[in-house]
């Protein structure tokens, strides 16, 4: 009984981020069963019935995660990030881009 209530509840999606030194889990904000996240794809599986389109928000994890990236490697560029903790590399990279 308890297994079954486990695999209903949902959790939260992460990203797990990797620099050159560092790694670290990146929480997304999403919540979702675990039988709804395809580990093979790394994405939300077309039977999630939370929202009206699984495809807009699959494009949309993909965005985010390309722009994570994309941030990351611009610290790098800049040779900002092997000075960062993990803390302030996290604060770094939800700021807003000006």
């Amino acid at each position: 009984m308890r297994d079954e209530k486990e695999k209903m509840e949902p959790v939260p999606l992460f990203f797990d981020q990797a620099t050159t030194a560092k790694q670290f889990p990146f929480q997304q904000g999403y919540q979702f069963p675990p039988d709804c996240w395809s580990k093979t794809k790394r994405e939300v599986k077309k039977n999630f019935e939370g929202i009206s389109s699984v495809s807009r928000l699959n494009n949309l994890l993909a965005k985010k995660k390309t722009e994570l990236r994309d941030r990351i490697h611009k610290l790098g560029e800049d040779d900002i990030l092997q000075s960062l903790s993990i803390v302030k590399l996290k604060s770094a990279l939800t700021r807003p881009i000006l």
